[in-house]
């Protein structure tokens, strides 16, 4: 499932509207884990077990390249949903 949010075009001339990003609900095992600042994700059962009632309450920020869709900022909620096995349409 994609979703686009439009915002207005900043081009005086021009009324298109143009995207201002796209929320997508993607399996949480198929995106690149990028690097992260952390050395060690540190995912304790309480936090897989939250993922696993609440799912991904807070969406991801990934950048999509020809290698593939890597995950910028939100690396521990993606292992978690991974680990917790949600379901792709409702991890992110």
């Amino acid at each position: 499932m994609t979703d686009t949010t439009p915002t207005p075009s900043r081009a005086r001339d021009n009324a298109a509207v143009v995207p201002a990003g796209i929320l997508e609900h993607l399996d949480p095992n198929a995106v690149l884990i990028g690097a992260n600042v952390r050395d060690d994700a540190n995912l304790d059962a309480q936090f897989i077990a939250s993922v696993r009632e609440h799912t991904v309450l807070q969406p991801i920020t990934a950048i999509r390249t020809e290698n593939g869709l890597y995950v910028r900022e939100g690396q521990r909620r993606v292992l978690a949903a991974a680990r917790s096995d949600c379901p792709p349409s409702r991890s992110m």
